[in-house]
């Protein structure tokens, strides 16, 4: 199997970074300014992953937009520097883009936000394409996101790559492999549980191997 035929999808937070600072901070951020209250951390953590619209609305009564606009506010200036790449995860890249694979992004953050992180991590080089929310695109799985990769990765087969379930779903919309990774909050049971596209669970991205991505797309 030709690693050029193949493309990567990764997901960026909890599968290639580690932004649990920055996203709680801002998140709290928000939360002090119209609700005059704050979460704990350890539930903030469990939400990363999901578009920030769905974390507000789940400990909300109120519209979710003005809280969204606050913690982009905090995040663009602040939280967006309290973000490190979790271990290993550059050099796996480097590796990946060596043995010719072609490798994008996939993220619930805005496009804007993944584009600077990625620069500022110093990681933009191994991707083709970024892709994040925008006015057309709300969520990661959006059927949108399919047409775009049929159109800008004619032949390719794709693999997806993330921590949530939300990764799940996309892989499913797309009809190819997933692979998780354990560096996020959600668990490998969860993970597996009625998937209906061939699977593979590692502890993380610094553990992925191009003889798994064969095996799985062979599955396939």
């Amino acid at each position: 199997m030709n690693p050029n035929d193949i493309y990567l999808s990764f997901d960026l937070d909890n599968t290639l970074i580690n932004n649990h600072e920055g996203i709680i901070n801002s998140f709290n951020y928000a939360m002090q300014q119209y609700a005059k209250e704050t979460i704990p951390p350890n539930y903030i953590k469990r939400m990363i992953g999901m578009p920030l619209h769905e974390m507000f609305a789940k400990i909300l009564n109120d519209s979710t937009d003005k809280y969204v606009d606050a913690f982009r506010e905090y995040y663009g200036k602040i939280g967006i520097y309290q973000a490190n790449l979790i271990n290993g995860t550059k050099e796996k890249l480097e590796e990946l883009k060596t043995i010719g694979f072609h490798m994008g992004l996939l993220s619930s953050k805005k496009h804007e936000m993944v584009v600077r992180i990625i620069d500022i991590l110093g990681i933009s080089k191994y991707f083709e394409l970024s892709l994040g929310e925008t006015k057309e695109q709300k969520k990661k799985y959006d059927p949108i996101v399919k047409s775009v990769l049929t159109k800008k990765l004619p032949g390719k087969k794709i693999v997806v790559i993330g921590d949530h379930i939300n990764d799940v779903k996309v892989a499913e919309m797309l009809k190819c492999p997933f692979i998780g990774v354990l560096t996020g909050t959600t668990k490998k049971r969860k993970l597996k549980k009625g998937i209906s596209v061939p699977c593979k669970i590692l502890k993380s991205v610094k553990k992925l191997k191009p003889k798994t991505i064969y095996s799985l797309l062979k599955k396939g």
